[in-house]
């Protein structure tokens, strides 16, 4: 997953309320989909900080 975020990284370039509008994407597709609340917060702290 790292490698795939750093390849997304050098392709798009993010601002600001982009970022926050992918972690927030990304954090309620990972809720929706039935992963437990915690981890979710991990994963999508995770990315944010890679971002």
């Amino acid at each position: 997953m790292a490698l795939r975020v750093q390849e997304f990284q050098r392709s798009h370039r993010l601002n600001i309320y982009t970022r926050a509008h992918l972690a927030t994407t990304f954090k309620w597709k990972l809720k929706d989909a039935g992963y437990d609340a915690a981890y979710v917060e991990q994963l999508t702290e995770w990315l944010v900080k890679r971002l």
